[in-house]
């Protein structure tokens, strides 16, 4: 098999393409939507105003397919729309973020949605000039004495990357650290992906992860739980179900029994799943365990009742017993509705000795 490479002149003029879009959001995008958030970082790149009309002319698309493509962006939450003047312009990809709010009644923060910044290669005289500062020296001291091991190269390198293109400080990479160790998490992977997720919720402060693992920790880590999930932070999306289960209402306890009910259901975690079942309790008036107890009783007692009036009804003997039987010698049922055929076995016999002798 051949090996693909870059051409140099491909390199000359570049668009940064975030990893996290590529690990995250590419695979179960459209392709279209695709090539619309590729233009769209191309653009801005060269300082363009972004429109719809732009996209739309530029990729021979219909205005309808560049807006719906926008929108899942923005759903997604790596884009925003502003009003222009007849149009939809784009921000920048390094101030994509959604508006700052406090923390909303379900108790966890709404707070900045930013684009990371891809990762990039760092020269050993670079990762020298950026470990030997005086205090992200001492927070690497820390971190090698918690870790009880030296940092390789590559573990510098995202170091680096998070001191320099994340720009956390030495006090909030070392508050990192001991949240990773405390949830008995020490690969540089896994802090690394807990420093994007912070860095994307626009966190900068120690006090601010503080906050931010006090909300998550009563509300959105009982939820992943209960779904199974353990090995990554919660995304987005997922951050944004549980606030809108908290707005309708529901205490964690009847959140996490929903999502127990939709991993025995359907065997696998599935948010829209918890939230149809979550929907259904809301509109019944659910408040309380002892709520969802009633429902329950009440839904096995009709069904109990219902399977009664069948097997009373008619002539006294149940549905099964009185649906229309196959008449003998078709070879008819359900899964058999067809008309067989017949064999003449002492024929085939007899060709197959002939063809064995042949």
């Amino acid at each position: 098999m051949k090996n693909i490479t870059l051409s140099d002149n491909l390199q000359a003029n570049v668009t940064i393409l975030p990893n996290e879009f590529i690990d995250e959001y590419m695979i179960p995008a459209d392709g279209e939507y695709v090539k619309i958030y590729l233009l769209i970082l191309r653009l801005i790149g060269d300082g363009y105003e972004v429109s719809q009309e732009l996209l739309a002319d530029l990729l021979d698309l219909t205005q309808k397919d560049v807006a719906r493509a926008i929108s899942y962006w923005v759903e997604a939450g790596i884009l925003t729309e502003e009003p222009g003047s007849g149009s939809e312009t784009i921000d920048s990809p390094e101030d994509m973020v959604k508006a700052e709010s406090g923390p909303t009644e379900s108790g966890i923060p709404t707070n900045t949605i930013r684009v990371v910044p891809g990762k990039r290669a760092f020269s050993p005289i670079e990762i020298n000039e950026a470990t030997g500062d005086g205090d992200l020296k001492r927070t690497l001291f820390m971190a090698e004495t918690y870790l009880g091991k030296p940092f390789s190269t590559t573990e510098l390198e995202s170091f680096c990357y998070i001191s320099n293109q994340l720009g956390f400080s030495p006090e909030l990479i070392e508050y990192l650290i001991e949240y990773c160790i405390e949830r008995d998490k020490r690969s540089m992977r896994y802090i690394e992906k807990v420093a994007i997720e912070w860095y994307r919720q626009g966190i900068d402060s120690v006090a601010a992860a503080r906050e931010q693992t006090k909300a998550w920790s009563s509300s959105v880590y009982p939820v992943l739980r209960a779904f199974g999930i353990s090995q990554r932070q919660p995304i987005e999306a997922e951050i944004e179900y549980v606030r809108r289960w908290r707005n309708m209402g529901f205490d964690t306890s009847i959140i996490t029994e929903a999502c127990s009910r939709t991993v025995l259901a359907i065997n696998k975690p599935s948010f829209p799943y918890a939230n149809r079942i979550l929907e259904t309790w809301h509109r019944l008036g659910v408040r309380t365990m002892e709520d969802i107890a009633r429902i329950d009783a009440e839904h096995q007692s009709g069904s109990a009742a219902a399977a009664g009036a069948g097997v009373q009804g008619g002539s006294g003997k149940s549905p099964r017993a009185t649906a229309p039987l196959p008449k003998k010698g078709t070879g008819s049922n359900a899964f058999h509705n067809f008309e067989q055929r017949t064999y003449d076995y002492s024929q085939l016999e007899a060709k197959l000795r002939a063809k064995i002798r042949r």
